[in-house]
């Protein structure tokens, strides 16, 4: 849906609730100078995150793990949602839940493609992401919206204006800054942003899905080529998605894990491998192994302390690696 056919028309009805939120972040926008001029304009039918959108993401998750709920999952589909109706409110300057073509929060979900649409939370004059973020938290009925244990997913949209605007239906002056979040309960995977409901490989989405330190084909060693559908290598015990060696810890969070190709989580002294061949099999059975956690059985080769044998074939996979990202074109480190 084309959201320039969203810009010129009548705002809906505003909700009430969110006048309470508006006080002091209001009180800040109107003492702050004046915005450095930008054009309005739309952003892609199918949105990256901004840097602003994703510290957004990680301060309501910060938020939600500090009340013991888990950490919200950014959704292309809700991002379109989102920051289709952050761009119709900075177009229009006012604040609601209703569109300016009179869509309900549950329309905009759905036409994104997102199939349970949950809460959503708006917000106008507030100048960054701990602003907006706090404003929400400060008001019992957001609070309870970024809180809510049955939201699976998120997406958030920020929208900026050129110039202060007098807010509909407060006739305020305002800093032309918008923002949305949208929430869902979908108990499925979350879609790529920038896919939206179409499915865009995670090997080009720019988004570091396994969580492993590196995103996409040229960086994450799980991308065999762009059209890669997923960023997780089934055959790497440390990126896999799963807990290989059972200590509450996978791929990059376990500290086994120096890079996905160079160490399996099971270090070599706690494997259950004789892996120098001496006939010992790790700490404390075999001497070489001073604690469970050493990643050697021998003695250290040339000041490593690795053995060959553990070391070159994943080196060697690396490298074959490397060659394949090259030969696609895409530069590498």
């Amino acid at each position: 849906m084309n959201r320039a056919d969203h810009r010129s028309q009548t705002p809906g009805a505003p909700c009430g609730r969110l006048a309470r939120i508006l006080g002091p972040s209001l009180a800040i926008a109107l003492l702050g100078a004046a915005l450095l001029a930008a054009p309005a304009q739309g952003r892609t039918t199918c949105p990256l995150p901004s840097n602003e959108e994703l510290q957004v993401l990680a301060l309501i998750n910060q938020q939600r793990v500090a009340n013991n709920l888990a950490a919200v999952a950014l959704d292309g589909r809700l991002m379109e949602s989102a920051v289709r109706h952050s761009e119709d409110m900075r177009d229009g300057c006012f604040l609601s839940h209703t569109g300016s073509d009179g869509s309900s929060k549950n329309q905009r979900m759905l036409d994104a493609g997102y199939p349970d649409p949950g809460q959503e939370a708006v917000g106008a004059g507030q100048i960054s992401p701990s602003q907006i973020v706090s404003a929400w938290m400060a008001s019992t009925a957001h609070r309870g919206i970024l809180l809510n244990a049955n939201a699976r997913h998120v997406g958030i949209g920020h929208a900026i204006g050129p110039d202060l605007c007098v807010l509909h239906p407060y006739g305020v002056a305002v800093m032309p800054q918008f923002w949305t979040a949208d929430f869902g309960k979908d108990a499925g995977a979350a879609a790529a942003p920038g896919a939206c409901g179409g499915g865009s490989p995670e090997c080009d989405d720019g988004i570091d899905n396994d969580g492993d330190g590196y995103f996409d084909f040229g960086d994450d060693v799980g991308c065999d080529d762009v059209s890669d559908a997923s960023e997780t290598a089934a055959d790497l015990a440390c990126d896999d998605g799963i807990d290989n060696d059972g200590d509450g810890l996978m791929d990059a969070q376990d500290p086994a894990c120096l890079h996905p190709l160079l160490f399996m989580e099971d270090p070599p002294c706690s494997d259950g491998i004789d892996n120098d061949g001496d006939g010992l099999i790790d700490h404390p059975a075999d001497p070489e192994c001073l604690d469970p956690s050493q990643y050697a059985e021998e003695k250290a080769v040339c000041g490593l302390g690795f053995e060959l044998a553990f070391l070159l074939p994943p080196l060697m996979a690396l490298r074959a690696r490397r060659r394949r990202m090259r030969g696609a074109g895409r530069t590498t480190l």
